[in-house]
C-alpha cells in the first residue's frame, strides 16, 4: 500500500467512526454489516497502538453496554476508569484526539452504507497484498506455501467477507487409520468430547453434553417456560465455566437479570422483581453481593464455578441471524471465544434481505438455518426455542381431556411452529410439557430429534416462582450447601402461595 493509499484509507476508517459516533442508525447498521475491529488496521510507523481501531473497541463496546454512543466526555470518562492518562501523547489523549477530529468532520449519512462496503473492500485488499507478499517469501517450497496462503485465505474469508466457512472434506478411503486413532482416544480420554452440559441428568447422560457445530431447539407452548429453560441451561453451561451470550429478543434486561438471581439464590423472582421479599430475603441478597469482610462465602462458591463471561443483550432492533453473529464476532474479539449463543426465541428473529411480504415461517425458517450456519462458522452450539402450533394445542387438549395425564402428551414435530424447515435446520429439538397440577411443580420432557442420541421421555422439578427447572433427584443438594436456612427452605416446600409469570 503506498503512502497516498494508507493516508485515503485512514479517512474511511476516521468517516466511519464518524458516523458511529453521532448517528445511532449508523451504529445498527454497521453491527448487521460483520464490520469488526480487523478492518481498521491504520497505524504511523512510529506508533505502537492501531488508534482507530482501539477507538472502535471502545465506541462499539460503549454502545453495548450503555444502549448510547461514545462522546467526548464518555470516552475521557472509561478511559479514567480504566486507569489510562490523558496527558499528551498518551494513547488516550491521542484515542480523545481522533475521536473529536472523526466527529467533526462532514458526513452524508446517505452515503454510509458505501462508506462500509469501500472499508470491506481496502481490507480484502490488504488481505491480498499480503497473500502475495507470502508467496514471494517461500517460493522455494511451493507446496508449503500454497498449504499457507490456502489457510491465511480461508481464515480471512470468514473473518473478514462475511461468507461461510469453507466445506470440510475427508477422504473415507485413506482416512481409516485416523477414525481408528480417534476410537481410542474417545474411549481412553472421554473428558475431550464432551459436548456442553446443562444440568439436566438424564438429558446430559444421553447426549453427553451437546456437541460443538449445532443448532438444539427447545418446543413448548406459548407461556410456560421456554425463556426459564433457556436461561437455567445459560447459566448451567456458564457454571461450568464456559462463555455464553444469550439474546433476549423478548424479555427487557431487568427481568433477565431478575429471574437469574432468583435462579442462583433460590428465592421468588416475583419478589425481587417487585422489591417486596422479605427481611430474612433481602439480608441474605445484601450478605450475597455486599459482605463487608471482604467476600461472602456463598458468594464465592457460586462465582467460582463462574469462569467464564456470561453477556446479555437486550432487545435490540435488530434480531437477525447477521446482528448474532456480529455480536458473537465483537465478544470473541473482546473477551475470548464464545463457547454457545442463546436466541430467545426463534419467532421474534427476523431475516434480512427477504421480501417485506414474506411469511412468518420464512422468516422462522431462515432464522433457524442462520443460527445453525454461525454455530458451524464459529464452533459453537446454538441454542433456541420454539412454541407449539395450533395444531399441536388441539392435539394436546385432545389428549388432556382423554386421559388427563401430562407426562402422556407427545409432541410430533409437525406441530412445530414452521416446522419443516425448522425441524431439517436442527440438530436436536427437545420438547416439553409443564404440569403444576398435582400438588408439585413438575416439567416433563421428551426427545422429538436428536441426530446421534437417544432418550426415554423423564420429568424435571419445576419451581416457576424461582425460574428453576432441576432434577427431580436431591433436588435441594445445592441449595442446601450454599443457603441452609429454613426460610428459603419453607419457600420451596410450599409453592402454592405464590403467582406464577413465566414467558
Amino acid at each position: 500500500m503506498t503512502v497516498d493509499d494508507a493516508k485515503y484509507h485512514l479517512h474511511v476508517e476516521m468517516r466511519v467512526l464518524g458516523h458511529i459516533t453521532t448517528d445511532v442508525e449508523d451504529m445498527r447498521l454497521l453491527r448487521t454489516r460483520n464490520i469488526g475491529r480487523d478492518f481498521f488496521y491504520f497505524k504511523a510507523a512510529a506508533d505502537d497502538l492501531c488508534t482507530t481501531q482501539a477507538l472502535f473497541d471502545f465506541a462499539v463496546g460503549y454502545y453495548r453496554d450503555n444502549d448510547r454512543l461514545l462522546s467526548r466526555e464518555a470516552l475521557i470518562t472509561e478511559l479514567n476508569k480504566r486507569g489510562g492518562t490523558l496527558k499528551e501523547g498518551s494513547e488516550g489523549a491521542r484515542m480523545v484526539a481522533l475521536l473529536t477530529k472523526c466527529q467533526a468532520m462532514t458526513l452524508d449519512k446517505d452515503s454510509f452504507p458505501a462508506l462500509l462496503d469501500k472499508l470491506r473492500e481496502d481490507v480484502l485488499l490488504r488481505v491480498l497484498g499480503n497473500v502475495s507478499t507470502l508467496i514471494a517469501q517461500n517460493a522455494k517450497t511451493p507446496s508449503k506455501t500454497f498449504e499457507a496462503a490456502y489457510n491465511y485465505l480461508s481464515t480471512a474469508r470468514i473473518d473478514l467477507s462475511g461468507e461461510s466457512s469453507p466445506t470440510q472434506i475427508f477422504n473415507l478411503a485413506t482416512g481409516m487409520g485416523d477414525m481408528s486413532k480417534e476410537y481410542f482416544d474417545r474411549k481412553l480420554h472421554p473428558e475431550k468430547y464432551m459436548g456442553l452440559e446443562v444440568g439436566w441428568g438424564p438429558l446430559d447422560k444421553a447426549t453427553k453434553g451437546f456437541k460443538k457445530s449445532t443448532l438444539v431447539l427447545v418446543i413448548g407452548e406459548v407461556g410456560k417456560g421456554k425463556s426459564t429453560i433457556l436461561l437455567n441451561w445459560a447459566a448451567e453451561v456458564n457454571n461450568g465455566g464456559k462463555n455464553i451470550i444469550f439474546f433476549s429478543f423478548e424479555m427487557p434486561m431487568w427481568q433477565v437479570k431478575a429471574r437469574w438471581v432468583a435462579r442462583e439464590m433460590r428465592i421468588p423472582y416475583s419478589g425481587f422483581m417487585h422489591a417486596e421479599l422479605s427481611e430474612d430475603e433481602e439480608d441474605r441478597l445484601h450478605r450475597f453481593y455486599e459482605d463487608e469482610m471482604g467476600g461472602d462465602v456463598m458468594f464465592d462458591k457460586l462465582q467460582n464455578k463462574s469462569r467464564g463471561y456470561f453477556i446479555v443483550v437486550d432487545q435490540p432492533d435488530d434480531t437477525s441471524p447477521a446482528f448474532v453473529e456480529q455480536m458473537v464476532k465483537q465478544c470473541n474479539s473482546l473477551y475470548g471465544p464464545c463457547d454457545a449463543i442463546f436466541a430467545d426465541y426463534l419467532n421474534n428473529m427476523k431475516v434480512d434481505g427477504i421480501s417485506r411480504n414474506a411469511q412468518w415461517w420464512e422468516h422462522t425458517g431462515l432464522a433457524a438455518a442462520g443460527l445453525r450456519r454461525i454455530a458451524r462458522i464459529h464452533d459453537l452450539v446454538a441454542f433456541s426455542a420454539q412454541q407449539i402450533n395450533r395444531e399441536g394445542l388441539k392435539y394436546a387438549r385432545s389428549q388432556m381431556k382423554d386421559e388427563n395425564d401430562y407426562a402422556s402428551i407427545i409432541i410430533r414435530p409437525e406441530h412445530i411452529e414452521g416446522w419443516k424447515a425448522v425441524i431439517n435446520e436442527s440438530d436436536s429439538v427437545i420438547g416439553f410439557i409443564p404440569d403444576d397440577d398435582i400438588g408439585r411443580s413438575a416439567m416433563h420432557i421428551q426427545k422429538i430429534k436428536g441426530r446421534d442420541w437417544t432418550c426415554e421421555p423423564f420429568s424435571m422439578r419445576f419451581l416457576p416462582e424461582m425460574c428453576l427447572v432441576e432434577d427431580q433427584s436431591d433436588p435441594f443438594e445445592m441449595h442446601q450447601a450454599l443457603f441452609a436456612d429454613n426460610k428459603t427452605m419453607s419457600i420451596l416446600a410450599d409453592l402454592d402461595s405464590f403467582s406464577v409469570d413465566d414467558s
